[in-house]
């Protein structure tokens, strides 16, 4: 029983780390999400999309087309909060940063050429980044597992605990719902 749910918890943690380099490498074959802007944060890196012209007093930031989010809050919210990882990255992690946004650029690069030596290259270049970023991703899903683990074995003593003294439970429980210790909060409920 244990073993499922270590293994359990070990596919989500593994599941929620790779989808961290999903949105930065999509391959744009789906709907694909537009530049996020929130108020007092710039532009992270070049979007996704064949470049557009620069921003009027943004010199060097290069905007993508927008693209229609269509009635999909969800894809909204990822985009927000890889936006707002990136921004975390940018100064606690600069060079996981910078990793990250050559890693989009290359795949960029990528899906924009037809030719295969090019290709190759790239690909070559891509890998190993890639390759740095996922053992990064998968130490950090070691990480939260163990975390897990953790809280875990804490809510099986409390349960443990709570089966041992099940009368005081009771007891507790039917002096709070019947206001025998209403004395107890603070502050004091409204008479009415």
């Amino acid at each position: 029983m244990k073993m499922k749910w270590v293994v359990g918890i070990f596919f989500m943690a593994a599941i929620v780390g790779m989808g961290l380099v999903y949105p930065i490498c999509a391959t744009g074959q789906e709907e694909e999400l537009p530049s996020l802007e929130l108020p007092g944060m710039e532009p992270l890196g070049p979007p996704s999309g064949p470049p557009g012209p620069g921003r009027p007093g943004k010199p060097g930031i290069i905007q993508g087309p927008r693209r229609p989010l269509g009635n999909r809050p969800q894809a909204d919210i990822r985009e927000k909060r890889r936006h707002l990882m990136m921004e975390r990255l940018k100064t606690d992690d600069p060079e996981r940063y910078d990793r990250l946004v050559k890693i989009r650029e290359l795949a960029e690069k990528y899906r924009n050429t037809d030719d295969e030596k090019r290709k190759k290259e790239i690909e070559k270049k891509l890998r190993p980044l890639v390759d740095k970023e996922l053992k990064v991703q998968q130490d950090n899903a070691r990480k939260k597992v163990a975390e897990l683990e953790k809280k875990l074995e804490r809510f099986r003593k409390v349960l443990k605990e709570r089966d041992e003294n099940w009368d005081e439970v009771v007891d507790h429980n039917i002096k709070k719902i019947t206001g025998q210790k209403d004395y107890l909060d603070f502050p004091p409920m409204p008479l009415k």
